[in-house]
């Protein structure tokens, strides 16, 4: 999924959303199928759980099926209280919606208004900048430094107008992580009436234990929001459920703006199922953390540098164009994502596949590279 810039310009729609760029779809697998001539696509572009999905969550969605002709209980009462009880907060503290955008859509619906200013480090999650604008907010991109993001310079890119600050962590598309040390400093001295947002999606990756616990920031009640999936780890990203914790102060807010029935019936029963289900969360991440290393060994030995990794893909420094081996790769019937219009010509960023999967990339980049 691409955006291109709007150019029209009438008087039907409000005027932030003629400079917001359309968004435009690629290709489905079976249109890519079908040009390549391949039977089946290595799916490494959008961090999506190799493993599939919970066991637990299927089962659930399979008895939950009957009763899909009833609405869902618009507040997620039961998800809300599960989550609550996991996180040891009150249920009023969890708010759940359709993916993890939709809980941006909602946040910044909630509490930007036009001319506030939304800092994030560059490049980032690109729904911060699109949804900010359909607020009418001015997005300030801060340059990530070592693909991470630069806290020190955000603090100096915070002005009065500074309404929310968005921290990803991990990052996406780099993988790399900020640690409690430094954000611990980065709160301590951010103007209190400013929101951080701490998106999440892919925490549960991360093995370093210096990896900041930010709920002990909503616990003491900071204006502190966090982000978190079910997506990635639990692979349910086709059922789209996301969901947020924050202090009841913030959310109060939020729960004003969400929608009425943010999240369908399987996706909720699902979400509850696969909390329960250490097993498959324990196999994921097993295998996720020998893909990766594997990966970053591999492609090393092909003349790339892989940035530091703590999720379940890798942002590496293939040395050519992206563009050119992201379309050989394609030809193979394999799909990466290319880091062009991230700012990096020569980077991709590869999603941790299956070791079957890994082991065909490596050797199709390799031919890739003995044909040059």
């Amino acid at each position: 999924m691409v955006c291109t810039k709007n150019t029209e310009n009438n008087n039907l729609p409000r005027r932030q959303v003629l400079n917001i760029p359309a968004v435009v779809y690629g290709k489905t697998s079976a249109q890519l199928k079908e040009q390549y001539g391949v039977n089946e696509l290595v799916l490494m572009n959008c961090n999506e759980n190799p493993l599939g999905s919970s066991p637990l969550a299927i089962k659930a969605i399979q008895e939950e099926a009957l009763n899909i002709n009833r609405y869902p209980e618009s507040g997620s009462s039961d998800l809300r209280q599960k989550l609550a009880n996991h996180y040891g907060i009150e249920r009023e503290m969890v708010l759940c919606s359709n993916g993890g955008d939709n809980i941006i859509t909602t946040l910044m619906q909630t509490f930007l208004d036009e001319g506030d200013e939304l800092v994030v480090g560059h490049p980032s999650f690109f729904v911060y900048g699109h949804t900010s604008g359909i607020m009418g907010a001015k997005l300030i991109k801060v340059p990530l430094k070592d693909y991470t993001y630069d806290l020190a310079a955000i603090l100096q890119a915070v002005t009065p107008k500074t309404k929310m600050v968005i921290i990803c962590n991990p990052n996406n598309p780099t993988s790399t992580i900020l640690r409690q040390k430094e954000v611990d400093e980065f709160i301590a001295v951010l103007p209190q009436d400013c929101l951080v947002v701490f998106d999440e999606a892919y925490r549960e990756f991360v093995e370093d234990k210096n990896y900041p616990d930010s709920l002990k920031y909503v616990k003491e009640d900071k204006n502190v929001l966090i982000i978190r999936t079910f997506s990635k780890l639990y692979g349910l990203a086709g059922l789209r459920i996301g969901y947020c914790l924050a202090p009841q102060k913030v959310m109060t807010y939020m729960a004003r703006v969400v929608e009425t029935f943010p999240v369908n019936r399987l996706a909720q029963v699902a979400a509850m199922a696969a909390l329960d289900d250490k097993n498959f969360v324990t196999k994921v991440k097993a295998a996720n953390a020998l893909g990766k290393a594997y990966l970053i060994d591999e492609l090393a030995k092909l003349g790339m540098k892989t940035a530091p990794a703590y999720a379940n893909f890798i942002f590496t420094d293939t040395g050519m164009d992206s563009i050119k081996l992201v379309k050989d790769l394609e030809k193979r019937g394999i799909l990466i994502r290319p880091a062009v219009s991230w700012g990096f010509p020569t980077c991709v960023r590869i999603s941790i596949g299956t070791q079957a999967e890994n082991e065909k990339l490596v050797k199709a980049i390799q031919e890739i590279k003995d044909e040059i």
